[in-house]
């Protein structure tokens, strides 16, 4: 590809690339001088990664080939001649109900039968899981975030 770009998202793919610094060195020569490159991702550590191990639905392996944290995007970053400038926790409720799924042996897909005793404690969950995401983004531990990128000043 060539050309200059303002801006190159990655939204829930670069996790997925085998080869993220040669793909950052690309998104370097590829971003215009004032440019952002957009870095969503999952993110270690993160409280659901230390309350549901391997049923952290964010894990998702295979499909994920990386798991990164700040450090990992800011080594990654500045290796390419990219500056991390800023982070933004953005996880959501799903962390809690798709890990509780797997952990339960219910595949993601799978919609559960409610029953009339079960939609209010369901209703319950959904709004504490969504006070629970903001709470740990607020505290930068929730398990996806939006990292922005830039050229690196010259020195």
């Amino acid at each position: 590809m060539d050309g200059e770009w303002d801006i190159i998202t990655f939204h829930h793919s670069f996790e997925h690339v085998p080869d993220p610094s040669n793909v950052l060195r690309t998104v370097k020569r590829l971003l215009a001088p004032q440019g952002v490159c957009v870095l969503r991702v999952p993110t270690v550590p993160c409280w659901a990664w230390e309350h549901y191990g391997t049923n952290w639905v964010q894990l998702d392996a295979p499909r994920h080939l990386f798991l990164h944290s700040p450090d990992s995007i800011a080594v990654l970053a500045a290796n390419s001649g990219l500056e991390l400038f800023n982070t933004v926790y953005d996880s959501t409720r799903f962390q809690f109900s798709g890990s509780e799924k797997l952990a339960r042996g219910v595949p993601l897909r799978e919609r559960e039968a409610l029953n009339w005793t079960a939609a209010p404690k369901r209703l319950w969950e959904k709004w504490d899981h969504g006070r629970r995401a903001e709470r740990l983004n607020r505290e930068a531990r929730g398990d996806q975030a939006v990292f922005y990128l830039k050229h690196e000043k010259p020195s």
